[in-house]
């Protein structure tokens, strides 16, 4: 009997190291899920400050797609106005041309 008593007290020696085994791994295994789970908030918190970033910054390109486009259009509209004009002056220079040469014709065949 006295020796099923030490058999019985080695088998709940053994089962509580192998106890006390178990639960330091489990509480390692669950440091590191913490760790874990703290960096992946932390990667979390920055992906959201960089998307908010982005957003900002995609807003302010399209304001200035805006006012670029507004740029250009007044640009456009400045060149035609120029373009316009040379045409008008053309015209006039064509016409006074015309006029004037005549004018002009009995002078350079007597020079």
């Amino acid at each position: 009997m006295e020796n099923g008593r030490e058999e019985a007290a080695a088998e709940i020696s053994g089962l509580q190291r192998h106890l006390a085994e178990v639960q330091e791994d489990q509480q390692a295994k669950e440091r590191n899920f913490r760790a874990s789970l703290d960096e992946a908030r932390q990667i979390e918190c920055q992906l959201s400050e960089d998307r908010c970033k982005l957003e900002r910054s995609l807003d302010e390109i399209g304001n200035e797609l805006v006012e670029t486009r507004l740029d250009l259009s007044a640009a456009e509209g400045r060149v035609s106005a120029l373009e316009s004009q040379l045409t008008q002056v053309r015209l006039a220079r064509n016409s006074l041309l015309s006029v004037s040469q005549p004018v002009f014709l009995p002078f350079e065949r007597s020079a």
